[in-house]
């Protein structure tokens, strides 16, 4: 019973951690919509690495979010195979200083 308990919580991060990749996914999806610069949640997964150095933290399996260093990889990787265009745009630009501003700023106080 013990093993089946440990495999069904296994499973079940897993699930977890999946769907917060997802979820980063959409977040993406929505600030190019929106006219952001999607890089933005780049560095949001930044300040979130930064705030946990020096911490101690449980192995990634047995965490129901993935690292913050996963995260930003495929952040990295979805951004240039789906939304390449939005890179050095000047559209996407001017959105850069507002978004640092009001979200990105208040998470580093």
């Amino acid at each position: 019973p013990m093993v089946v308990s440990q495999t069904g919580q296994g499973f079940l991060l897993k699930w977890g951690r999946d769907e917060e990749y997802e979820s980063d996914e959409l977040g993406v999806r929505y600030m190019v919509r929106a006219g952001y610069d999607p890089r933005g949640q780049i560095e949001v997964m930044k300040i979130l690495r930064d705030s946990m150095e020096g911490g101690s933290r449980p192995p990634e399996w047995l965490s129901t979010h993935p690292y913050p260093e996963n995260r930003i990889a495929n952040l990295e990787a979805h951004i240039e195979k789906h939304y390449a265009a939005t890179q050095n745009n000047p559209e996407y630009g001017e959105f850069a200083s507002r978004y640092r501003e009001r979200f990105l700023d208040p998470l580093k106080k």
